[in-house]
């Protein structure tokens, strides 16, 4: 296994933020993100240091996850912005419903997740409670699991469970649309 350590990059000690031209430039520009597990329990008899690069690429590669979704064509302000939106139809969208599409997008990302001891098959099974906390948004689904995926691996447990997701807060979107929210 081979972990980079950032050297062959430009500023490997500094990444722009995607907000930034440069960021977006650099993340629209490079390879998507991949990263394969160890076999077997080659991972469990790293040392200390090679363990800490292994799971620090996992967290890298789990942060780098992004679901994105836009309602708004043009986001560039100016005339630049107006003449891409001119091109541009809206199509509004709102929540997932709970339904196949819904269950196909928790096994797409649950493919996506790079944890040892994480069980096949239980993002879909935790479909309705994943919908309920998240309103059906893919924005909200993605930084849920994503941020439960980085706790699994800082925290040893290498899975996702509803007892982990419980302990991950969401958006403040999501966390509005719950039942009961003020």
């Amino acid at each position: 296994m081979v972990v980079s350590t950032g050297a062959e990059m430009p500023d490997a000690g500094r990444r722009e933020p995607t907000m930034t031209l440069a960021g977006w430039r650099r993340f629209v520009d490079s390879a998507p993100a991949s990263f394969d597990l160890l076999a077997g329990g080659q991972w469990q008899v790293l040392s200390g240091e090679q363990r800490g690069r292994y799971d620090e690429a996992r967290i890298s590669y789990h942060s780098e996850l992004v679901a994105s979704t836009s309602n708004s064509p043009g986001c560039s302000p100016g005339v630049r912005g107006k003449q891409i939106a001119g091109r541009c139809v809206l199509i509004s969208t709102g929540p997932f419903p709970l339904q196949q599409e819904w269950a196909a997008l928790l096994a797409t990302l649950e493919g996506a997740l790079r944890l040892h001891r994480h069980k096949p098959g239980t993002l879909p099974r935790l479909g309705k409670y994943l919908h309920q906390r998240t309103g059906g948004m893919i924005g909200s689904l993605s930084h849920l699991v994503r941020a439960a995926a980085l706790v699994a691996i800082l925290d040893g447990t290498e899975q996702i469970t509803r007892k982990l997701l419980d302990g991950i807060p969401v958006d403040h979107a999501a966390q509005s649309r719950a039942p009961g929210a003020a």
